[in-house]
């Protein structure tokens, strides 16, 4: 019979405590400290996005080329009129450069849709035929014809025929999608590298700004003694499908000191075999013996030097490295590193998943335990994870009168590293902690998912032992619920007080996104109706409809889909509703479609018309948003 987790896990060492006197647990970490200076808003904006002791707090949202964006130049620009003025130097700098950058992007992006339309207009038009592709994906297949003919419905000579038909509408299909994917693949991927190009000069122009800056955060700097340890690597990757190097360099800070940090910057100079890239990073507080690790920096062939690498044309390396620090306790300028392997660099983040005083909790699974169970790291060293860990677990029993905590002592596994013939870290197994139990050895693999949680994946009952986020993720995370609630049931007081709370409280983290988000909803559709005005333009996917006459409840609008339908439309609009019918609909060019229904609404991407439509035979859905005015 199979043994359960807990059984198994009483004979390690049977110590059972009684609750009474349990063992002492850590201290939650203290809450991050908001900046309030025009100088520290600044930082954080501009500084590399990090995360702070495995905890998935991500204090700046921007500062990667995937995060560049329009919001982020609003938010410098609020800065322009700031009193400090390098603050306001910097925000004008900045906002221009990297809005520059967006609006080549933005112009990229519709010339390869426009481009990637053309070749589907000129290769998918014609050829086989709309009904001949039909029949080839849901007509009668070869047993089903066998059937038929079994039942003496068709004769054989009808099932070869219907075959061959099939085999050569397959060949000319085939050759139809080939030849559109040889002219539009190309399109997509000049696109996708020029856009990777342009995000990483918005990026390039975001540290380049840090430099005014530098002279207050040096005034500001402490006398003291460092307490940090910095690492840094590199990282050489190739994506195959884009055809293109993605090579980054990685680095971590670690307070070793057994005091907080504050408002701690970091700048790091990273020189490769292909050239130099400077990052600098911000942290308003880093708890004692907490990390803080950066979002990987590029460093790719591409990026530095704008020219592509081959698949097999060598790897980029990090030849030197160099941090300074500044923070409230001490500077620390100019110091050199020696680059950590990639896979040695890996392994030791992985390890802060078992820094002592983390906590796992029993969570879902097919046969989970009939009461609760804690992981608590008690003891372990991430620089000798050969000297083992311990851990107190603790179960909950129902019905119990107190939960019983018992002492466990564990041996650690490292992942084994695989490479690929470049020597590239193609991935890592899963970090494994072995428990003797008996005459039994249990082993827990740990792997961080999507959300940046830790799961000790048990090897029995099927269940699995999730991290416990700090006191402050989980006040953002109950936030983030209630915020969520309050938009569900459209208590429309408790989101706006709810949103302002997570915008002061949490700055630059997933509240303070879903904050702006829940705000941009309460635009009812009465009040987006009131933008449906003559010469507005909605567009979506390739449509544009262009309001022209306005009348009451009455409207006269163009629609344009793509270069093949045109048509004049007349329909009503009444408070949210708008609506035309296929009857009232005079065809420049193309089909009259069939009747439309839609409502006005918003989301976080700003007004927009919800719509249904329905031709008699078929029915659909489409979204149209209002064109921003330039």
């Amino acid at each position: 019979m199979k043994r359960s987790l807990a059984i198994y896990l009483v004979m390690v060492i049977p110590i059972a405590v009684d609750a009474a006197d349990p063992p002492k647990q850590p201290e939650p970490a203290a809450k991050g400290v908001a900046p309030q200076s025009d100088l520290d808003k600044m930082l954080r904006l501009i500084g590399h996005p990090l995360v702070v002791d495995n905890r998935r707090i991500v204090f700046n949202a921007y500062g990667s080329y995937e995060q560049v964006s329009s919001r982020w130049v609003k938010d410098v620009e609020k800065l322009k009129s700031s009193a400090v003025p390098e603050v306001a130097k910097v925000a004008k700098q900045a906002s221009q450069k990297v809005e520059a950058k967006l609006k080549l992007i933005e112009q990229t992006e519709k010339a390869k849709d426009e481009l990637t339309r053309a070749a589907a207009r000129k290769n998918l038009t014609g050829g086989v035929g709309i009904a001949a592709l039909q029949d080839l994906l849901f007509g009668l297949n070869e047993v089903e014809l066998e059937h038929l003919k079994d039942a003496g419905r068709i004769s054989r000579e009808d099932v070869n025929g219907l075959l061959q038909r099939r085999a050569e509408l397959n060949a000319a299909a085939t050759q139809q999608f080939m030849k559109y994917f040889a002219e539009a693949l190309p399109i997509q991927i000049l696109a996708s590298r020029k856009i990777y190009r342009l995000k990483n000069e918005a990026a390039v122009a975001i540290p380049d700004a840090f430099e005014p800056l530098l002279e207050r955060v040096r005034d500001r700097a402490g006398k003291g003694e460092p307490t940090v340890v910095v690492r840094a690597a590199i990282d050489p990757a190739y994506d195959f499908v884009d055809g293109r190097d993605t090579t980054t360099a990685l680095f971590d800070v670690r307070n070793k000191s057994d005091k907080p940090l504050t408002q701690l910057t970091i700048k790091m100079e990273f020189a490769t075999s292909e050239g130099k890239r400077t990052v600098y990073g911000y942290i308003p507080k880093l708890e004692a013996g907490a990390a803080a690790w950066f979002d990987p920096v590029p460093v790719a062939r591409g990026f530095l030097l704008d020219e592509p690498r081959p698949p097999g044309g060598g790897i980029n390396k990090l030849e030197a490295a160099s941090y300074s620090i500044w923070c409230d306790q001490f500077r620390s300028e100019s110091e050199k590193l020696q680059p950590t392997p990639i896979d040695q660099f890996k392994i030791l983040q992985m390890l802060y998943a078992l820094s002592p005083g983390t906590k796992y909790i029993s969570v879902g699974g097919q046969k989970e335990p009939s009461g609760r169970l804690t992981f608590t790291i008690t003891r372990f060293n991430r620089e000798a994870p050969n000297k083992g860990l311990a851990f107190d677990y603790t179960e909950t029993v129902q019905n119990a009168k107190a939960p019983k905590v018992t002492k466990v002592e564990a041996s650690v596994t490292l992942p084994t590293p695989k490479w690929d013939k470049q020597k590239r870290l193609m991935d890592l197994d899963p970090l494994i902690v072995n428990v003797k139990a008996g005459q039994n050895v249990l082993k827990f693999t740990l792997q961080e998912d999507s959300k940046g949680c830790w799961n000790w994946n048990t090897p029995l009952d099927k269940f699995v032992m999730q991290s416990v986020p700090t006191e402050e993720f989980k006040a953002h995370d109950e936030l983030m619920q209630r915020l969520r609630a309050a938009v569900i049931a459209k208590r429309v007081s408790d989101v706006k007080a709810l949103a302002q709370e997570a915008l002061d409280k949490y700055p630059d983290t997933p509240a303070e996104q879903f904050a702006k988000m829940s705000l941009s909803e309460l635009k009812d559709g009465k009040e987006v109706a009131n933008s449906f005005k003559v010469n507005s333009v909605w567009v979506g996917d390739d449509k544009v409809f262009t309001v022209t006459e306005l009348n009451g409840e009455k409207f006269t609008a163009t629609i344009a889909v793509g270069s093949d339908i045109k048509r004049l439309v007349k329909g009503t609009i009444t408070d949210t509703k708008i609506s035309w019918l296929a009857q009232d609909v005079r065809v420049g060019q193309g089909g009259a479609g069939g009747d439309n229904f839609g409502t006005f609404g918003s989301d976080i991407r700003g007004d927009k018309i919800d719509f249904v439509w329905n031709d008699g035979g078929n029915k659909g859905k489409y979204t149209l948003r209002l064109k921003k005015e330039k």
